[in-house]
């Protein structure tokens, strides 16, 4: 018995340790990624629709299991009925927290995230259909579906060269599924 209880101790010590919000160490691949998209795709236009709505904040933000919104330095309790059963669904498919940036076009959906590090990855797409959307410390983008894509945001590495990344975004040129720009 005090063998089992020193292994479960070791395990939540690792998970701990690794920083991930998930049991999981890995994060989604961009398969992964489209199947939560699809699978889920009527409750993802419905909160882009009402994050849409909100047209006085350039950034806001929606946090794991929450029925409120955070914009303009406050939180705003989320009323319409469609866009919390909404939350409720992407919450329970996996999603961590979802983002509109105004200013960069952009808005995604965080799948899984590391705290150590500060290593993310989900899937965004541009609010205007327009070039390649921009999440929050992004350094990959690779398209998984039409106007949507997989990004991967690394903290540690898009410190050592922000231009890079914001240039590289700006531009609107990312690779497509077969390597190619």
């Amino acid at each position: 018995m005090k063998r089992i209880q020193i292994l479960i101790f070791v395990f939540a010590l690792a998970v701990f340790i690794s920083g991930c919000t998930l049991l999981c160490l890995t994060p989604p691949t961009p398969d992964d990624a489209e199947a939560f998209l699809k699978n889920n795709q009527h409750d993802i236009d419905v909160v882009v629709s009402f994050l849409k709505s909100i047209d006085t904040a350039d950034h806001a933000y929606i946090d794991r299991n929450d029925t409120t919104v955070f914009y303009e330095f406050e939180y705003h309790e989320i009323t319409p009925k469609d866009v919390r059963t909404s939350l409720r669904h992407l919450w329970s498919a996996g999603c961590e927290c979802i983002s509109i940036q105004n200013g960069d076009n952009t808005v995604y959906f965080e799948m899984w995230r590391r705290t150590m590090g500060n290593v993310s990855c989900g899937i965004s797409c541009t609010l205007n259909g327009q070039g390649v959307p921009k999440a929050e410390l992004q350094t990959e983008c690779t398209p998984i579906s039409k106007g949507w894509f997989y990004y991967f945001a690394d903290y540690e590495e898009y410190r050592k060269s922000p231009s890079k990344y914001d240039e590289m975004w700006d531009t609107g040129v990312v690779e497509n599924e077969t390597g190619a720009s």
